[in-house]
C-alpha cells in the first residue's frame, strides 16, 4: 500500500465542516430528485456518493464515522422531504450507497494512499477505477436488488442506469470534494489575479446557455470545450467551476424542459445522453486539469531550478573568482617560484617569483613558449624526468635539486617538485636555495677551521705536556692544569671574539687575573691598541702566563715590594716590541735547566714568522723583550699609533 500523499498535515473535522456537508448531500439529493424524470424508474443522477467519496477520501479513517453519519442523516432528510420510501428500502439504499462509498475509499486508498490527492494521470485513474467503477458496481448492485425485489423493475435496465446516474455522480462531485479540502489544508483557493479570467469563463458559458435557452444554439455541446479551456487555464478550480455550471445549467433546463444534450431517442436515452455527457465532460476536465497542473508544475519546478541553478552558478562564479584572487594573490605575494605547466612539460603561466629567480621577463614563461627543459643545464634534465615520471605515477614528485640557467648565464641551485592538476597540467614549485648553499658552504669552512683549530689547540697542550717537568707527579698535574687554565683563558676571549682575534691588553690582563689586588698595585699595563691574532695571542698568552708564574715563585711578586712594569709600542719599521721588567724582588740567577717557561720564551715565540725574544736575568730583575713584525702578530698592523710612559697600575689598549 502506498504512503499517503500528503504536503499538509490532515485537519480534524469540525462540528461546522460536518454541518456544511450535510446541507451538500441534501442539496445533492434534492438535485437527484429535480433529475428524477426518467420514467417508471426513479433513478437519477446521484451527487451524495461522489461528495461522501470525496470526503473519505480527503480525511482520515478517523473521522470517517462522521462524514457517514452526515451522509446518512442527509440521505434520509432527503428521502422524508422527497422521496417517500419505505424504511426498508430507504435502509437498503442508505446500505448500498455507503458500503460503495467505503469500498471505492478502501480501493483508491489501497491504491494512491490515504488522504488522497490528485496530482497526476495516475491519481485520476486510480479514482476512476475506485470510485467511478468499483463503487457505483457495488451500489447498482445493491439499489437494483432492491428495486427488482420492491417494485419489480428489469434488472438489467435497473442496474445500467444506476451505474450511470453513481459513476456521474462521483466523477462529478468527488473531484469537486477532493479540490476543497485541499485549498482549505492549504489555504489557497486559487490564484487571485485569475479572478477576470475565471469571470470571463462564467460569462462565456451564460452566454452559451442563453443562447441554448433561446433555441438560438440548441446543440448544447458548445459548453465542452469552455470547460476544458477553463480546466486548462485554472486547473482543478476551473474544471470544478466549469462542472458546476454545467450541472447548475442542467438543473435549469429540466425546470424549462430544454434538453440541449439530447441527440437521439426518447425520455430515457435523453436523460442517459445527459448523465453521459455530464460523466464525460467531468473526466475530461479533469484530465486536463491534471495534464495544465502537472504541466505548471514542471514548469515552476523548471523555473525554480532554473533560479536555482543560475543563483548556484553565480555563487560558485563568484567563490572562483575568489579563489582565483587568493590564488592569484599567493602567487604573486610568495618568495616561492610557482608555475603552471602541461604534460609536454611547456609552462602556461607562472608568478613574478618565478621570472625574478630566473631574471627572465614574466611574459616569456607564459603561453607555452618555453619549457622545463629549456630552462635548466642538460644534467639536470635526467632529474627533471624522474621527477616528472614520479608525478605521473604517484602524483607528486618528491623534492629534486635542480640548478636553473637564469637568462644572464649564471646558475642558481634550487628545490624543485610538482603535483599532478586532474586535466593532466601539473603545478610546480620552485625554492631558491642560493643561500641555503652558501650558509652550508659557511658551515663546511667553519667545520674545517674548527678541525684545523682543534688540532693546533691539540698540539699546544700536547707541546705543554711535553715540557712540562717536575719532581713529582702531583707537581706535573700542578703545573699542567695551571698551564691549562691559562690556555682556557685564552679560549674565552677568543670565542667572545669569534676568533677574530683578542686584544694584547686583554690577553695580558687574563692570564694575571688571579694576583687580584697586587694586579692594581704593583704591575703596570700600558700599551696602545694592539689586536693579536689567533694563533699569536696563544704563544703571548703562555709568555706572560710562565713570566707571571717565575716572577711569583722567584722573581718580583715573590715578596712584598716587587713591581713589574709590562708595555709595548709599534716602531717606525711597523714592529711591535713588547717587554717585561722587574725590580726590587729578590736577586735574579740564571734558570739551571730548560724547562716549559724557558722553552716558551725562547722558542715558542722566536717560532712566529719574523719574531724574536730576549731575556736579560740581571741580578736587579729580569728583563724580557719581545720583537716581531705586525704583520705576523697582529689582526690588522695598526699605524700611527703613539707610544707612552709605562705607569704602575695603569692599562691601556
Amino acid at each position: 500500500m502506498k504512503q499517503a500523499q500528503q504536503s499538509h498535515p490532515t485537519q480534524a473535522a469540525r462540528p461546522w465542516h460536518i454541518l456544511a456537508f450535510y446541507l451538500v448531500c441534501l442539496a445533492g439529493s434534492g438535485y437527484a430528485q429535480l433529475l428524477a424524470t426518467i420514467p417508471e424508474t426513479g433513478i437519477s443522477l446521484w451527487l451524495p456518493n461522489g461528495l461522501l467519496l470525496g470526503a473519505l477520501l480527503a480525511s482520515s479513517r478517523r473521522s470517517w464515522i462522521m462524514w457517514i453519519a452526515a451522509a446518512v442523516t442527509a440521505e434520509l432528510t432527503g428521502n422524508l422531504i422527497w422521496f417517500g420510501n419505505s424504511a426498508v428500502v430507504s435502509t437498503l439504499f442508505i446500505v448500498g450507497n455507503v458500503a460503495a462509498s467505503v469500498c471505492g475509499a478502501l480501493v483508491v486508498g489501497h491504491l494512491a494512499g490515504l488522504p488522497f490527492r490528485l496530482l497526476k494521470i495516475s491519481d485520476l485513474l486510480w479514482l476512476v477505477l475506485g470510485g467511478a467503477l468499483v463503487a457505483p458496481t457495488i451500489a447498482a448492485a445493491i439499489g437494483t436488488l432492491t428495486l427488482v425485489w420492491s417494485e419489480g423493475q428489469p434488472w438489467q435496465r435497473a442496474f445500467y442506469l444506476w451505474w450511470v446516474g453513481d459513476a456521474t455522480g462521483v466523477l462529478v462531485a468527488a473531484p469537486a470534494v477532493l479540490t476543497v479540502a485541499e485549498s482549505w489544508r492549504r489555504r489557497s483557493f486559487g490564484e487571485p489575479q485569475r479572478l477576470p479570467e475565471a469571470a470571463l469563463f462564467v460569462l462565456a458559458i451564460g452566454l452559451v446557455a442563453a443562447a441554448s435557452v433561446t433555441e438560438r444554439l440548441p446543440f448544447g455541446l458548445i459548453f465542452l470545450p469552455l470547460i476544458l479551456m477553463a480546466a486548462a487555464r485554472l486547473f482543478f478550480w476551473g474544471s470544478l467551476l466549469g462542472i458546476l455550471a454545467l450541472v447548475m445549467l442542467l438543473g435549469l433546463f429540466e425546470v424549462l424542459r430544454i434538453k440541449p444534450f439530447a441527440l437521439i431517442g426518447n425520455s430515457l436515452e435523453s436523460n442517459v445522453q445527459q448523465q453521459l455527457f455530464l460523466g464525460i465532460a467531468a473526466f475530461s476536465a479533469l484530465v486536463v486539469a491534471v495534464l495544465a497542473k502537472q504541466n505548471s508544475d514542471s514548469l515552476l519546478q523548471l523555473t525554480d531550478s532554473n533560479r536555482m541553478l543560475e543563483q548556484r552558478v553565480a555563487e560558485r562564479t563568484a567563490s572562483l573568482a575568489t579563489s582565483e584572487a587568493r590564488l592569484r594573490k599567493m602567487m604573486e605575494g610568495t618568495q616561492v617560484g610557482i608555475a603552471f605547466g602541461d604534460r609536454t612539460m611547456a609552462l602556461h603561466h607562472a608568478n613574478a617569483s618565478l621570472a625574478t629567480l630566473l631574471e627572465r621577463p614574466s611574459a616569456s614563461l607564459e603561453g607555452g613558449a618555453v619549457r622545463w627543459q629549456d630552462l635548466m643545464a642538460p644534467p639536470d634534465r635526467e632529474k627533471l624526468r624522474s621527477a616528472m615520471a614520479q608525478m605521473e605515477t604517484e602524483g607528486r614528485s618528491h623534492p629534486a635539486e635542480i640548478v636553473f640557467r637564469r637568462a644572464s648565464g649564471s646558475s642558481v641551485p634550487t628545490i624543485f617538485t610538482a603535483s599532478k592538476l586532474d586535466d593532466d597540467d601539473h603545478v610546480a614549485f620552485i625554492v631558491d636555495q642560493t643561500e641555503q648553499k652558501l650558509h652550508e658552504e659557511q658551515t663546511r669552512l667553519l667545520m674545517r677551521e674548527v678541525n684545523h683549530r682543534a688540532k693546533n689547540l691539540l698540539a699546544v697542550v700536547q707541546s705543554v705536556a711535553r715540557q712540562t717537568k717536575a719532581e713529582s707527579v702531583a707537581e706535573f698535574l700542578t703545573r699542567f692544569d695551571s698551564r691549562l687554565r691559562a690556555l682556557s683563558a685564552l679560549q674565552d676571549l677568543l670565542i667572545a671574539s669569534q676568533w677574530e682575534g683578542t686584544s694584547l691588553a686583554e690577553v695580558i690582563r687574563g692570564q694575571l687575573a688571579h694576583f687580584g689586588d697586587v694586579l692594581d698595585s704593583r704591575v703596570s699595563i700600558h700599551g696602545p691598541l694592539a689586536q693579536l691574532s689567533a694563533a699569536a695571542a696563544q704563544t703571548v698568552s703562555l709568555a706572560i702566563h710562565e713570566l707571571a708564574t717565575n716572577a711569583a715563585k722567584y722573581g718580583a711578586l715573590s715578596n712584598d715590594i716587587g713591581e713589574i712594569a709590562i708595555g709595548w709600542e709599534f716602531t717606525s719599521d711597523s714592529r711591535l716590541v713588547l717587554t717585561w721588567v722587574e725590580k726590587n724582588g729578590p736577586t735574579v740567577t740564571p734558570p739551571g735547566r730548560l724547562g716549559f717557561g724557558t722553552h716558551v720564551i725562547a722558542k715558542m715565540v722566536a717560532g712566529i714568522q719574523g719574531c724574536s725574544v730576549r731575556s736579560d736575568f740581571a741580578p736587579a730583575g729580569l728583563t724580557w723583550v719581545l720583537a716581531g713584525p705586525t704583520s705576523s702578530l697582529l689582526v690588522a698592523p695598526l699605524t700611527d699609533v703613539g707610544t707612552g710612559t709605562i705607569t704602575p697600575g695603569t692599562t691601556t689598549g
